[in-house]
């Protein structure tokens, strides 16, 4: 352990005296974020908060610490929150985004071996040297603070922590970037919210401001989390938050196929592998010569905008039937065309089509015996003929005129 005495430099005075007003917001901002808890990632979004708290407070006390052990305690609990709060992050990330898969222990266990890697080593410094290899203890006026000498693990830990805020972000601003302009305020809110504390750390690990002595990340990841808190009452964040439009466009029962401009498949959802029995498989390939879609598509003049036609898929007794809605797209970046494909099933309006259709209008009926004549000039029975045209069956009985008829004396 080496000493080195220092005057105050002024980062330390306006650290000193951002910290509490910047603790106290986050700290107030996080309970009346409590109301919110049970809505999607609301509970993961409190954990960072809180965890970006007790980072800023425990790095003050670290600074207020009177004596060199109480200095390391607080340093080494800085190690837990810095670890905590890209693992709350991306929790709050995949169940934001309905990956609420990977928020399972089993899933999500991998992603906290490093941090916890990063955490005993520094608590075993003294014998490994993976997380500190050496400590200097800085005397800045009356207060003693560290400067350790970082090893690998605590190299692997910040690379790790790079990763999953901005693999987060990237989630994020995928599912947000598409949306109305509300989701847009709160995507800007939450880009702000992680590229704040990224900023300040980079400040402070590539020495980019000269003269800067003190570490400012833990009040970057502070002011982060009153971004986050301020999304929430400015632009009803958690209150309103998009539905995925990758989930969105599988739940929908429509098939739906999007095509490049020489037919290969970009994308396709649920309903259209289900209707043209295809698989993930086809996803760059050009649909196949047979399929019913190409020889349609093939049909559309390339004046059209948009068309829509019937397909009929399969024989008569597994029939199945088609409204295709055909329209160009055409890409802003390059102006290369492409085709949507909406695929939605009528099989069961037709079939009551054709029922309404073949018992309507005028039939030929004998005046005398009531047959019907059918379409290849056949007399036939009502009764048969109805039940041949319709799902109709007939049960025989007699009314109270022709019982009388018949049996006039019952």
């Amino acid at each position: 352990w080496q000493h080195y005495r220092y005057s105050m430099p002024i980062d330390y005075r306006v650290f000193l005296i951002l910290s509490p007003f910047t603790g106290a917001s986050v700290l107030a901002l996080s309970l009346l974020l409590l109301g919110k808890r049970d809505r999607p990632g609301g509970r993961f979004l409190i954990g960072f908060a809180l965890a970006a708290f007790a980072y800023l407070a425990s790095n003050t006390f670290e600074l207020l610490a009177a004596s060199v052990p109480w200095t390391v305690f607080w340093a080494e609990l800085e190690h837990v929150w810095a670890n905590l709060m890209p693992l709350m992050w991306i929790l709050f990330v995949f169940s934001l985004t309905n990956r609420r898969g990977w928020t399972r222990i089993r899933a999500f266990w991998p992603l906290t071996l490093i941090p916890l890697a990063d955490v005993v080593a520094t608590y075993t410094y003294h014998y490994n040297h993976l997380s500190w290899e050496r400590v200097h203890f800085i005397t800045v006026g009356h207060m003693i603070s560290m400067d350790p000498t970082h090893g690998p693990v605590f190299y692997a830990a910040t690379a790790h922590a790079y990763l999953l805020l901005l693999g987060g972000l990237v989630l994020i601003v995928r599912e947000y970037f598409a949306g109305h302009s509300i989701y847009r305020r709160q995507m800007l809110w939450i880009t702000g919210g992680i590229v704040v504390p990224i900023a300040f750390n980079a400040t402070y690990a590539f020495h980019l401001i000269p003269g800067l002595v003190k570490d400012y990340s833990p009040l970057g990841f502070a002011i982060g989390a009153l971004f986050f808190l301020t999304a929430i009452y400015e632009s009803k964040f958690l209150v309103l938050s998009p539905l995925p439009r990758t989930r969105i466009f599988d739940v929908i029962s429509d098939g739906i196929v999007v095509l490049d401009e020489v037919l290969r498949v970009v994308d396709l959802n649920e309903g259209a592998m289900r209707f043209l029995e295809l698989d993930g498989d086809c996803l760059g390939k050009p649909m196949p010569a047979e399929s019913h879609v190409t020889q349609i598509l093939e049909r559309l003049s390339p004046e059209l905008d948009h068309a829509r036609m019937d397909l009929h898929v399969g024989d008569t007794d597994s029939r199945r039937d088609f409204e295709i809605t055909v329209r160009r797209l055409t890409a802003i970046r390059d102006g290369r065309d492409g085709a949507l494909l909406v695929l939605h099933d009528v099989t069961e309006r037709a079939r009551l089509t054709e029922e309404v259709r073949t018992l309507h209008g005028i039939l030929p009926i004998c005046a005398n015996c009531k047959k019907i004549r059918d379409d290849d000039g056949f007399w036939k029975n009502i009764e048969a003929y109805i039940s041949e045209h319709s799902h109709a069956e007939f049960s025989h009985g007699l009314c109270p005129d022709c019982m009388k008829t018949l049996y006039p004396k019952s």
